[in-house]
């Protein structure tokens, strides 16, 4: 008898969070209207500025990294 109940009581769970998942997403757009929209042209510019931004630090690193491999090379 317990173990009817837990069962039972698992599937109303399962149920339940399942119902909320799906109210909590049915109102959002589908990905074909998501890839139509256009940003604006300033978010854009931000995004570049941003990526650009983090390239120069990596390019840097790298940069950093193989001149200390190499003088760490000359020492030995």
């Amino acid at each position: 008898m317990k173990d009817n109940f837990n069962d039972i009581w698992e599937a109303m769970l399962k149920a339940a969070v399942l119902e909320n998942s799906y109210n909590l997403v049915k109102d959002y757009p589908s990905v074909e209207e998501i890839n139509k929209m256009k940003l604006p042209r300033q978010y854009e510019m931000k995004m570049h500025k941003v990526i650009r931004h983090y390239q120069k630090k990596t390019t840097c690193a790298v940069r950093f990294y193989n001149y200390t491999t190499k003088l760490g090379a000359q020492i030995q």
